[in-house]
């Protein structure tokens, strides 16, 4: 056991010999902490090795290219935020989405970016909330708020207000409408059919009706935060990501599934659930009930928050970080 550090050094420099990086340049910026993207393709039951990236952000919707994120302070004390797409092959340079924009935060690190639901647009948040073009064009800042997430149609952003408010605001012409006060409100969000909104109050999951201005409690999470809730591409089916992991069906039945936490995802048709074990290391995939369980990863790994299945159903994308301490 006393070489096993020395064993896994020499592979990961053996698996360095091929990427767009070199061994000292990752080493620089992380230590002994290892990144990959790998993908997991379902129809030939193969994983691959796709790079190595910089600053990971986010996956695109069809996962051919990857956000970066980077906050630095400049010499008077400034946060500036850059914003990059990535190859996810190649590992280079796509497009300069977001160059040198001053944050009004004391942030340090940018929370996930959120694509617009035709992959063309991304928004942000700091204290103030931002939409840009994956291609860097029509960069616009809209107002104060947090959270903020696509309408179905992207016409709109839904966000928290300063004064705690679920509210909208129009991408085009910034006209904002107040929807609802509720305490400690945190990541609301469109079913995919916008006729709903879903969102995380004071411990319990709750749920708006917009045509009747209606809100019905669906589960009370007790002491469990509650960090993102995903669905399937019909909105039938629903993935509750925090302490640990909830499903929700089409009745709005809830089932515990132990093993998930912060990280996971569900497949767009809603059959499939991907998560990382955070006590044995590996990503499992299972379907919607959390049985039939196949291990997908194939090394352990310390973290992965970035998991996420393919719009078209074939891949899994997920990230590893692998660490020799």
């Amino acid at each position: 056991m006393k070489y096993l550090k020395y064993i896994l050094i020499m592979i990961v420099v053996l698996i360095f010999v091929n990427c767009a990086r070199t061994v000292e340049d990752y080493w620089e910026d992380s230590g002994v902490i290892f990144t990959f993207i790998y993908s997991y393709n379902f129809e030939t039951g193969e994983d691959t090795q796709l790079c190595i990236p910089r600053n990971f952000n986010n996956y695109s919707p069809n996962g051919d290219y990857y956000l970066s994120s980077k906050i630095e302070i400049n010499e008077k004390g400034n946060r500036i935020l850059n914003i990059k797409a990535y190859d996810i092959n190649s590992n280079t340079i796509i497009n300069d989405v977001v160059d040198s924009l001053f944050l009004r935060s004391s942030m340090t690190n940018l929370d996930k970016i959120v694509f617009s639901n035709n992959g063309e647009m991304i928004t942000f948040s700091d204290s103030l909330i931002y939409t840009v073009n994956v291609d860097g064009t029509d960069f616009k800042m809209h107002t104060i708020g947090k959270y903020s997430t696509f309408s179905p149609d992207d016409s709109k952003l839904m966000y928290v207000d300063e004064q705690g408010y679920i509210s909208t605001i129009r991408i085009d012409n910034g006209n904002i409408e107040r929807i609802l006060l509720d305490d400690e409100v945190t990541y609301p969000i469109y079913n995919p059919l916008g006729d709903e909104i879903y969102y995380y109050s004071d411990k319990v999951i709750k749920k708006y009706y917009s045509s009747e201005s209606l809100v019905t409690i669906i589960a009370n999470m007790q002491s469990d935060p509650v960090e993102y809730i995903k669905f399937s591409d019909n909105g039938n089916k629903k993935l509750i990501l925090g302490d640990v992991g909830y499903t929700l069906d089409e009745y709005e039945n809830i089932n515990l599934i132990e093993e998930i936490t912060f990280y996971g995802d569900i497949s767009p048709d809603g059959t499939k659930l991907a998560y990382l074990d955070v006590l044995e290391e590996y990503i499992w995939v299972t379907d919607f009930e959390g049985t039939n369980e196949e291990r997908i990863s194939w090394w352990g790994c310390t973290s992965s928050n970035n998991i996420y299945f393919s719009k078209d159903r074939t891949k899994l994308f997920y990230l590893l970080e692998i660490g020799v301490k």
